[in-house]
């Protein structure tokens, strides 16, 4: 029998059904596959601070270029599954401009648990919660969350669900830091290192942001982040039809390594 906190989990995904069919960002099965993948692993899974097992890798041979490998000595302290917005702006009075990216927002949901449960194939199961996630409107995921930690966790910090947040600053510095669930002392500023498109293509390819590779500039406790497999988060490829400022709703694998 589903316990009621997968049941909770599955009330949510059910409004997916309402939306067009959206493929998984790394294969080629459809939406309800995705959901049923999920399901399954939600069903056996524990749900926040799990050791991660050392078999899980980055998919570094995924993309074109390949992303470079975490620097020697480092080593992946958080797994997360974000979930937000690309931001962007059209400002010119040219609307066959492509529009400027000036920020992102998300929530950063503990994804190692999904890992470490994962026997053979905990990747998939990754990028198949990524292109779910998605799916479902930020405030609900945020409450389902919410309410987990309430039912399941109270009284119990180490299990918190929300581990972090990501946001830019107004100079345009990418910031990522862990509060409850996480390692209070650990944040990060950080600049672009590396991008990469990924080899496999979807219906949806053109939708989804680059992966990407970012390094420290200040901080603590880490020092290099990968944002991988993502779902969405790229602008249109012009400004026509679009406000002076807009949001691109998005999701996305963090791996972040200290």
């Amino acid at each position: 029998m589903l316990s009621f906190r997968v049941l909770l989990f599955l009330s949510l995904l059910l409004g997916v059904y309402a939306f067009p069919t959206r493929h998984d960002p790394t294969h080629t099965d459809d939406s309800s596959q995705a959901i049923k993948e999920v399901t399954s692993t939600l069903t056996t899974t524990k749900w926040a601070r799990c050791i991660i097992p050392q078999t899980v890798s980055l998919p570094l041979n995924q993309t074109k270029p390949s992303l470079p490998t975490p620097a020697n000595g480092l080593t992946l302290k958080h797994l997360a599954i974000g979930r937000g917005t690309q931001n962007y702006t059209c400002t010119g009075t040219d609307k066959t401009t492509a529009p400027t990216q000036i920020g992102a927002v998300a929530t950063l949901f503990d994804g190692s648990c999904l890992a470490a449960q994962q026997k053979t194939d905990a990747q998939r199961a990754l990028s198949s919660v990524v292109g779910v996630v998605k799916m479902i409107p930020l405030q609900p995921l945020q409450l389902a969350a919410w309410l987990l930690n309430r039912v399941f966790f109270w009284g119990a910090e180490e299990k918190n669900l929300v581990i972090g947040r990501h946001y830019f600053l107004a100079d345009g510095t990418p910031l990522f830091e862990f509060g409850r669930g996480g390692d209070e002392d650990d944040w990060v500023l950080a600049k672009k290192d590396a991008s990469g498109t990924p080899f496999v293509v979807n219906a949806n390819a053109g939708d989804d942001a680059p992966w990407l590779k970012l390094v420290k500039t200040d901080g603590r406790g880490i020092q290099e982040i990968y944002r991988v497999y993502t779902a969405g988060g790229n602008a249109p490829s012009t400004c026509e039809g679009q406000k002076e400022f807009f949001e691109v709703e998005y999701a996305a694998e963090y791996w972040f390594y200290g």
